[in-house]
């Protein structure tokens, strides 16, 4: 009888400390949440100059034209949604595969951009399956979500011809289909077709 009172009082104790405790962090919280909330409304960042981001675009699309990107006229960037439109339509309005395209594009511009003008980047993008919809045809959602066919070879061949301070690493879930356009800088293939 007494072991169990001693436990009930011990339980007691042990919950009133974790109110208390939970009562200290809720406060914490809610002073972090008050100062973020008036650091967030303080900051305010600068426009980027138009001409800035003509030039940005125009190395974007002379990317995706070495890309063999289909019928590009134009790119333009979209202070607004901070990304960019090409011939028009906004990029995310383009299917899956095409969406993936241009996002490595416009990373990969990005970094020539910072670097040509001498702008902070550490020099090297890392691209997770850009080609990805290019393997799996049999679950495309519609035509927009495969890439072109043609766009393969040139898309690697580009890249290995990027200047010797930046590099661009890209990931696949599979294994080439195409050795010959996956080389190293001394143009060596990095395997043989099985």
């Amino acid at each position: 009888m007494l072991e169990d009172l001693l436990r009930r009082r011990r339980d007691a104790e042990r919950s009133l400390s974790l109110f208390d405790e939970l009562r200290r962090l809720e406060s914490t919280r809610s002073k972090f949440e008050v100062a973020s909330k008036q650091e967030s409304e303080k900051r305010v960042f600068d426009k980027v100059p138009i001409s800035a981001t003509d030039e940005l675009a125009e190395t974007i699309r002379e990317i995706l034209t070495a890309w063999n990107y289909h019928e590009i006229k134009r790119v333009a960037f979209d202070s607004s949604t901070n990304d960019i439109a090409i011939n028009g339509k906004p990029r995310g309005s383009h299917g899956k595969g095409y969406r993936a395209i241009t996002y490595a594009a416009f990373a990969v511009g990005l970094m020539l951009f910072c670097r040509k003008k001498g702008l902070p980047h550490p020099g090297f993008v890392v691209l997770d399956s850009p080609l990805v919809t290019y393997r799996k045809p049999e679950k495309r959602e519609s035509d927009d979500d495969l890439i072109s066919d043609g766009m393969v070879p040139p898309f690697y061949e580009n890249l290995s011809k990027q200047s010797e301070d930046c590099q661009v690493l890209v990931i696949e879930n599979d294994l080439p289909r195409r050795p010959q356009c996956y080389q190293q800088i001394n143009k060596q293939p990095l395997h043989e077709e099985p």
